[in-house]
């Protein structure tokens, strides 16, 4: 059990790792997370879900914004 978890760690580590890297090439990852409460995660999530945020023409618009998963 303690070999399972150690492994977990290891990989949210690296996953974590992975989203620092990504969010410090990225400028709207960078302004996200200028929000308070929105960290590393939920910005790269943010980002990944939107996509290109320029579609949108007016806040409301991402506002209104939905992606059925």
């Amino acid at each position: 059990m303690i070999k399972h978890i150690q492994a977990i760690q290891k990989s949210l580590t690296a996953i974590n790792k992975t989203l620092e890297q990504i969010s410090k090439e990225d400028e709207l990852c960078k302004l996200v997370q200028t929000v308070p409460g929105i960290r590393l995660v939920c910005a790269c999530r943010l980002r990944a879900t939107v996509g290109d945020i320029s579609r949108f023409e007016h806040p409301k618009d991402f506002a209104a914004f939905y992606r059925p998963q």
